[in-house]
């Protein structure tokens, strides 16, 4: 009997024996506790994101940069969950899959932050269509992610330089840093601020209602403590939550040719003032502020950049001698 047979009367039998019903639970449920990691699910995810931001948000303008509000540099938060499929021999989220939960958050950031000037490029029916190629990436792990924990994918533009994007995304625990304001999707900040109000209100009364509220005298205190907590909550810089760091590159293609990362980023409004430098040659408070944020940047993305060189490890010498081959 070949194995295909095989399969097909333990398949045959287990469907039409008196446990069917619970084998066939077991198959439904196991499906959609990990519906994230079954066959064709990363397809869908991608072709989810790419026409959600492509065809539905793309005409939607960018928030407008200030010196000390820089879109460019704002992250996208992605949020997703660690499905038992999983989980490697650690009983912790494996490392391989770290790398196709950053495809998705890179995926969003990317067609977020930079919709207008695929919108532009797109109208360039001559230049063909703008694609951001990924050309590596790195990760550092530094807590492990246990079963079912959900996680904020973090990403932001760390810097660029002739040729390359550099994006940073930090893996972190969900929920854990809550930011004070969506420059992009301003009714998660009204909802937000809504929940924070109610909440607050609801204490106040109980506090009332039990006698235990905040007197004249210790009212200042009560609010001084407050904001350290509440500052230390929404602080993305404590590491403290942070699973794991990634760094990718990505050059910029329109056929064959390469699109300079910073023509692209004109073309996009990243480097414009508010109310002025509507071109290159007009470079305002805005465009000083990115690129000193930028220089900053390639301080740690120039060693990303210099991974590059270890393809030259691989040379003829090294094929004299082998230990084993598997």
């Amino acid at each position: 009997m070949s194995v295909l047979a095989s399969i097909c009367w333990l398949l045959d039998a287990a469907l039409t024996s008196s446990v069917a019903p619970l084998v066939l639970a077991a198959v439904v449920i196991y499906a959609v506790v990990n519906l994230k990691v079954l066959p064709f699910a990363w397809h869908a995810r991608m072709f989810y994101g790419y026409f959600r931001h492509y065809y539905i948000q793309q005409k939607r303008p960018l928030p407008a940069s200030t010196a000390e509000c820089l879109t460019i540099f704002q992250p996208t938060i992605y949020t997703t969950t660690t499905p038992l499929g999983e989980i490697d021999f650690g009983l912790h989220k494996s490392n391989s899959t770290y790398l196709t939960d950053l495809d998705m958050a890179r995926g969003h950031h990317i067609y977020t932050v930079f919709r207008p000037g695929f919108q532009k490029h797109g109208a360039k029916k001559k230049s063909g269509m703008l694609l951001p190629m990924l050309g590596g990436t790195t990760c550092t792990f530094r807590k492990e992610v246990k079963p079912l924990a959900k996680v904020d994918i973090w990403t932001r533009v760390l810097s660029w330089d002739s040729k390359w994007i550099y994006i940073v995304s930090h893996f972190v625990r969900a929920g854990e840093v809550k930011p004070s304001q969506y420059t992009d999707q301003a009714w998660r900040t009204n909802s937000g601020r809504r929940r924070s109000s109610a909440a607050a209100k609801e204490q106040g009364g109980r506090q009332r209602a039990t006698g235990n509220g905040p007197t004249r005298n210790d009212q200042a205190p009560t609010t001084r403590t407050s904001a350290s907590t509440s500052t230390e909550a929404t602080n993305p810089s404590n590491t403290g939550t942070v699973y794991a760091t990634c760094i990718s590159k990505y050059v910029l293609k329109a056929n064959r040719k390469t699109v300079p990362p910073e023509e692209f980023f004109w073309d996009c409004g990243l480097l414009s003032d508010k109310t002025g430098s509507p071109s290159q040659t007009e470079k305002g408070e805005v465009y000083r502020a990115v690129e000193e944020r930028r220089q900053k940047g390639m301080a740690l993305a120039s060693h990303v950049a210099a991974l590059d060189e270890g393809h030259q490890l691989f040379n003829g010498d090294m094929a004299a001698t082998v230990l084993a081959k598997y």
